[in-house]
């Protein structure tokens, strides 16, 4: 019965189907089946029983390769419908590798696919169904492009400032930043100027008057940047694609603890040259697919830092627009008796805030802040209150807490609430993983 089986197995896989046998001094009859890179040995007392255990040793490399051939008479319709409308022909190229591996080259015009197995016919399925890729989609299709403003507000500071610096580098600019610290607020004011190598190169942008003040030189460096990108480079996307795999690999290893991004290339086509490239976090899988392998890999990154951000932007918990809208009023305490709370208030967007707390971090994604306050003590201390809720994603319960930050400064304030939000949802996130 088995032996039966597995014949059907080999003339279906137009495998030849015969086995040596060996009697070994122990009495036993060893029998042998040998294609290429597949090895079944069996035995018995008799050689009726060697070549059933035989067999019973084949059987699941064949199934194996039958399931990976299902479908491939269909596959090979669908190439020849489609070779038919260009007009083309197909020519199949058969080679025996040093590994006794076969390897199928598949060629349409001036495309070429090629994939190896240990049968003929499973490498010939394998080349047939990435010219199908290939020939499915056109070369403006292959050829992804990256606009990295579409996903802004997913990017790190860091990542503005590299861009800006290629920029400067692409049309030979001098970049280079300006930072004078207050000894009284103990912030920094921050400027940039670009300066080209170039007399007659007029398109330097005028940033002069674009400043930023932060608690943090390099933040403030990076905020200014940020600003710069935005108002004058937002279509520049040039050589983006190295810049992705950063900013990907920055996220990873800040935010998923223990775990790093993984990329996987395939060659799609030789001719021409066209890859795909795969990029795994955990569950979750992208690809890019270009002629050059740096930039399939930078598209993949540039897809999976999409869909984390928009993973977590789905998880976060939904202000109402009207409270979006509205200005918050902010208490400040300014009586010098803290009993009798005479206080003025001041009418501040929220968005303001909160970008702010983007300027310090870029954690933000899945918690929602709200409810800001701000008090002034005796002793002229700032003291910033404020509402953070924490999304659990691996359920839909929610964290609610109230955290502080004192300072000299209402700016020193906010990064000293800043500092203790990061602080407390780092191992609050650690626990619900």
């Amino acid at each position: 019965m088995i032996v039966d089986e597995v014949h059907s197995y080999s003339q279906y896989l137009k495998l030849p189907f015969e086995f040596t046998f060996k009697l070994e001094s122990d009495g036993l009859f060893l029998a042998t089946y040998t294609h290429n890179q597949i090895t079944a040995i069996g035995r018995g007392k008799s050689k009726k029983i060697a070549k059933e255990e035989a067999c019973k040793n084949l059987k699941p490399f064949l199934q194996s390769f039958a399931e990976k051939l299902s479908g491939s008479t269909t596959a090979e319709c669908l190439l020849q419908d489609l070779v038919q409308k260009t007009g083309k022909s197909v020519t199949y190229v058969e080679n025996m590798l040093n590994d006794n591996s076969i390897q199928i080259k598949c060629i349409v015009g001036e495309h070429e696919t090629y994939a190896t197995a240990a049968i003929c016919e499973v490498a010939k399925v394998k080349s047939i169904n990435s010219m199908l890729k290939i020939l499915s989609f056109s070369i403006d299709d292959v050829k992804e492009k990256i606009n990295w403003s579409d996903m802004e507000k997913f990017l790190d500071g860091f990542l503005f400032k590299m861009l800006l610096q290629q920029i400067c580098d692409k049309n030979s600019w001098d970049l280079s930043f300006h930072s004078i610290e207050s000894n009284i607020t103990r912030e920094y004011y921050v400027s940039c100027k670009i300066k080209s190598n170039n007399d007659f190169n007029t398109s330097v942008p005028p940033i002069e008057d674009i400043k930023y003040n932060s608690i943090s030189k390099t933040e403030g460096e990076n905020s200014l940047a940020r600003e710069i990108c935005l108002k004058y480079f937002n279509n520049y996307n040039d050589n983006i694609y190295a810049l992705m795999k950063i900013q990907l690999d920055h996220r990873v290893q800040k935010y998923f603890d223990g775990r790093k991004a993984e990329y996987k290339i395939e060659r799609l086509s030789l001719r021409p040259s066209i890859f795909k490239c795969y990029c795994y976090i955990s569950k979750l899988s992208t690809e890019g697919i270009h002629a050059k392998k740096k930039v399939a890999q930078g598209i993949a990154a540039w897809k999976m830092l999409k869909a984390l951000g928009e993973s977590c932007e789905n998880n976060n918990l939904k202000e109402e627009k009207d409270e979006e809208k509205k200005a918050i009023q902010i208490p400040i305490c300014t009586d010098e008796n803290m009993d009798d709370f005479n206080t003025i208030t001041i009418p501040i967007d929220p968005t303001t805030i909160e970008k702010t707390f983007r300027n310090y971090h870029s954690y933000l994604e899945d918690i929602s802040i709200r409810d800001f306050k701000f008090f002034k003590s005796k002793k002229s201390k700032y003291i910033f209150i404020f509402k953070y809720i924490l999304l659990n994603p691996k359920s839909d319960t929610t964290y609610c807490r109230i955290l502080f930050g004192v300072g000299s400064t209402k700016d020193g304030a906010i990064k000293q609430g800043c500092d203790n939000l990061y602080m407390v949802t780092s191992m609050k996130k650690n626990a619900i993983k």
